[in-house]
């Protein structure tokens, strides 16, 4: 929280609301009762994980980044604009700034094995997710788990999104997006990280 929304005078004050946006479903799906006093898999609220707040993210992140690219790319044909937008709203963009710049890995529930077994093996490395760290470790698995990992934590920010919005409202979340996200996504959508991962 404070290393993200920090730095842009935004704080979550629900605990819960920002702990289920770092939970995976795989984490609800193999939790037990008595490992949380509650049955997740019957409460509305955390059945799915992050799922609803993913959802809701995803909307926030689709009308920053378009607030963004109209704002930066005054005069451009339509489709500039668009292939730019499709830049920047990019799932490996997404998971790689999590992963690489906020080091989100942290925050993330999960309980899939790769996915839990790869955040073990960021772990190890003190949280320096490079990509390719995951052939060391799971050999021909590897570039299955780490496009599942980039894809877990892209969906942890999306869920993070998510529960700005219903804490603070839309508009906070896009706003957000616009003036802190699609900076960072547009630095890592052009960088060798990226390029690295394919």
């Amino acid at each position: 929280q404070e290393r993200v929304l920090g730095p842009h005078g935004l704080k979550m004050d629900r605990p819960l609301l920002l702990s289920l946006a770092f939970t995976l479903p795989s984490f609800i799906q193999n939790t037990q009762k008595a490992r949380v006093g509650v049955d997740p898999r019957r409460s509305a609220v955390l059945h799915h994980g992050n799922k609803g707040l993913e959802l809701l993210g995803d909307a926030a992140l689709k009308a920053g980044i378009t607030q963004s690219v109209l704002g930066s790319q005054r005069g451009a044909k339509i489709k500039d604009l668009s292939a730019f937008r499709m830049k920047l709203e990019n799932n490996e963009a997404l998971g790689v700034l999590a992963l690489k710049e906020w080091r989100i890995a942290p925050a993330m529930l999960a309980g899939d094995n790769h996915i839990s077994y790869s955040l073990s093996e960021i772990s190890r490395a003190g949280y320096q997710w490079e990509p390719g760290m995951m052939r060391r470790a799971a050999g021909d698995k590897a570039d299955q788990w780490e496009a599942a990992i980039v894809s877990a934590s892209a969906d942890c920010v999306e869920g993070l999104l998510g529960a700005l919005a219903i804490e603070k409202g839309v508009e906070t979340a896009a706003e957000f997006v616009r003036a802190g996200l699609a900076p960072q996504l547009e630095a890592v959508a052009g960088g060798e990280v990226l390029a690295a991962l394919r």
